[in-house]
Parts: structure tokens; C-alpha cells; sequence
């Protein structure tokens, strides 16, 4: 599931073209994908419209004490959030659609802690509960990093023709010190275009979801 640029890829192509062709075309997105990362890495926004740095109007984000220990995420948030990307795209950015695999139309979304191994996920319209989910690190639901907690880690790999590739996707989230919630999405990809031509990189995109008051 998620994120932006990989779901926008999957959705250009019809279910009626033959499993064979749109395999070979989703591979060869992937390469492209992974050369567009050599690119953003390398010339920048200018080029690429990507910018990989925490966006300089927002609130700083909060420190992390330990990698161990995970972010506190405590809040009623705003399922339809910020995007740092040029490209705005309303699943990209719906809270509830991170979190439960589904773009809810809903106002906004609760998570409480109640323990160090689970996490409440609650997606609200005004008051009323529309669908909840509990996350549980035990299931390999989240995890706990530096930067954040991770509630999602993906990894893909293949090859053909055109080339071989690797992809790692991760998602995550802390807080800023206006209370909102902060995404940080690194995706980290390598490959070779036609077997010889390295290419790779890591692109991070950024997204705020306000605190509701």
C-alpha cells in the first residue's frame, strides 16, 4: 500500500492489459524510479520539482530521546494532511489510509498509547467513531527508530531486460513542537539501467497532519 509516487505508477495502467506487459512496464518504472532518485540526489529540485529537506516553515520537529523507545503520537489529528512534494495527491496524504491501508472520508484520526506495544487508532467524523484499528508492535505492526516511529517498512527487488532493481520504502512519524504530526517517507532505491548503468539514491518526502484542537 502507500505511497504516492508508487500507487500513482500502479494506477496508470488498465487491468486489461496482459499480466506479461504490465509486469515489464511496472519493472521498468521501477528503474526509472531509481534513476529519478540519482537525479534528485544529484541536480536537485531545479530538475526534478523533489526537494528531500524538512520544509523551512514548518515547526521543528521534537527530539527523540532513544532509538528504543518510540515517539510519543498521543492526538486527535487531521486525516488530510500537508505534502512537501509538488505532486498533491489526497490518498498520499490521508492519515487514516497510512495507518489502516484505507483513505477514509473522515475528519480526522485519534491515536492513543495505551503501552509500550500498542497503538489506537481511531478514524473520527466530529465525534462519532467511524472505524478503529490497534496496532501492535509485538505484530510487526511498528517499530521504534531515531527518527520516529515506523509504521511502514517495505522492501522490493526485481529484474529483466531492461535491468535490475531494489527498493526500500519507510514511513516515519513524531511530532513537531506545534503538536502536529510529522511524516518523513525515505525511499531508497539502486539498480542498473540495461545491466550497466548505476543508478540510485534516496528521496525523502515530508507530511503534517495538524493537531485538531
Amino acid at each position: 500500500m502507500n505511497v504516492g509516487f508508487r500507487e500513482a505508477q500502479f494506477d496508470w495502467y488498465s487491468d486489461a492489459m496482459p499480466k506479461h506487459r504490465k509486469l515489464a512496464a511496472l519493472r521498468f518504472d521501477a528503474l526509472l524510479a531509481a534513476f529519478g532518485l540519482s537525479l534528485s540526489g544529484c541536480i536537485g529540485k531545479a530538475l526534478t520539482g523533489i526537494d528531500s529537506a524538512y520544509p523551512k516553515e514548518w515547526e521543528p520537529r521534537t527530539v527523540i530521546a532513544s532509538a528504543s523507545i518510540c515517539a510519543d503520537l498521543t492526538g486527535n489529528y487531521q486525516n488530510w494532511g500537508d505534502f512537501s512534494y509538488l505532486v498533491k495527491d489526497s490518498d498520499t496524504n490521508s492519515l487514516s489510509k497510512r495507518l489502516t491501508r484505507v483513505a477514509w472520508q473522515a475528519e480526522s484520526v485519534r491515536l492513543s498509547l495505551p503501552d509500550s506495544d500498542t497503538i489506537v487508532v481511531e478514524i473520527l467524523e466530529g465525534q462519532e467513531i467511524k472505524h478503529s484499528a490497534t496496532l501492535r508492535k509485538s505484530n510487526g505492526d511498528f517499530g521504534c527508530d531515531s527518527r520516529g516511529t515506523v509504521i511502514d517498512d517495505r522492501g522490493y527487488s526485481g529484474a529483466d531486460g531492461g535491468g535490475f532493481y531494489k527498493s526500500h520504502v519507510r514511513l516515519y512519524l513524531r511530532a513537531s513542537r506545534d503538536g502536529a504530526l510529522i511524516g518523513e517517507e525515505r525511499n531508497t532505491s539502486g539498480g542498473a539501467l540495461l545491466w550497466v548503468v548505476p543508478v540510485g539514491g534516496v528521496r525523502t518526502m515530508w507530511f503534517r497532519w495538524k493537531k485538531v484542537k
